[in-house]
């Protein structure tokens, strides 16, 4: 998720948890872009900070054909098996699905929020 924010232009990434990420996979996308690790508690305080700017990724939000951000919005991804928080959910988008499993993998799925988000970017 790191290195294909990076290719999407995303300027800072957060890490919220105690999550660890193997920095050899960052093939040097730690060098150009600023990743910033959070405890969760943390969180709540950096979406007071994004405000109305937050795009979380979930199942069962509206189409992400439908997405609506400013610029300088803040992408949200949970984990593959929790989801993001119910506490945190707020804004959030979710990714059509066609075939019987309806469960993407969180990497592919931010991948494809990271491309949609930024090819919308370029027309702002």
């Amino acid at each position: 998720i790191i290195r294909t924010a990076h290719c999407c232009g995303v300027r800072t990434i957060y890490v919220l948890g105690d999550r660890r990420y193997d920095r050899r996979s960052l093939v040097g996308a730690a060098n150009y872009s600023k990743i910033v690790s959070l405890p969760l508690e943390e969180a709540k305080s950096l979406f007071k900070i994004y405000n109305d700017n937050i795009c979380c990724i979930e199942q069962g939000g509206e189409d992400i054909a439908t997405l609506r951000f400013k610029p300088d919005s803040l992408l949200v991804f949970g984990e593959e098996s929790l989801g993001i928080p119910e506490a945190l959910r707020t804004n959030c988008y979710s990714i059509p699905q066609y075939g019987v499993i309806r469960s993407m993998n969180v990497a592919a799925a931010a991948a494809i929020a990271m491309y949609t988000f930024s090819c919308k970017a370029k027309y702002l």
